[in-house]
């Protein structure tokens, strides 16, 4: 619910407007006659914001009902168990992911290590994690025990990651890189390569 009213905001204060949106929990396995309804108002794209298998039920039975609708969704899509799981009906999803370049010896380096200790590859969560310990574990050898310190360090944070420079807005929001992909013949690719 909040992907979706965040987009919303962002997305009409550009001019555009959402048509009627529908909610489902993880657990769901049928969701046509939900899927039903958003179709009926014949809009331009879906957005689809979930995880897990209700990803794939969703994504199947709207491709069931018109195959050449864009969907559209947020990082919780970017999992291999999903994208094996919808083999060619992913095909066509734009999704948004943290930028990271894989081709970096720092994440092959990271990547082979996490793949030999837990038998496969890291995900955009694994990424998320390691680089959140990363500026982490700088600020506590900064600060010590020094509670403002601290604090003021993440107020000021501007680290350098795998996932590119980190900086704190004036939100206390995290800036993170981001880039879409697109998926293609069941591989993912970033928009600006497609």
């Amino acid at each position: 619910r909040d992907a979706r009213r965040h987009f919303e905001l962002s997305f009409t204060s550009i001019g555009g407007s959402l048509l009627r949106g529908e909610f489902f929990e993880t657990t769901d396995l049928d969701l046509r006659n939900k899927i039903g309804k958003v179709l009926a108002d014949k809009p331009e794209f879906i957005l689809l914001v979930g995880r897990g298998s209700a990803m794939i039920n969703a994504c199947r039975q709207i491709r069931e009902v018109d195959k050449d609708i864009r969907i559209y969704s947020a990082a919780g899509i970017n999992n291999p168990k999903i994208w094996t799981g919808l083999g060619h009906d992913g095909d066509g999803v734009v999704y948004v992911r943290i930028d990271y370049d894989e081709s970096t010896d720092e994440f092959k380096s990271l990547n082979s290590a996490f793949k030999q200790k837990f038998g496969y590859d890291m995900t955009w969560v694994n990424v998320y994690g390691y680089t959140i310990a990363r500026y982490l574990a700088k600020g506590f050898s900064i600060a010590g025990k020094d509670k403002n310190k601290m604090k003021e360090y993440l107020q000021t944070l501007d680290f350098e990651s795998i996932r590119g420079r980190l900086v704190m807005d004036e939100k206390h929001n995290v800036v993170n890189p981001m880039k879409l992909y697109i998926r293609k013949e069941q591989e993912s690719f970033p928009i600006d390569q497609y």
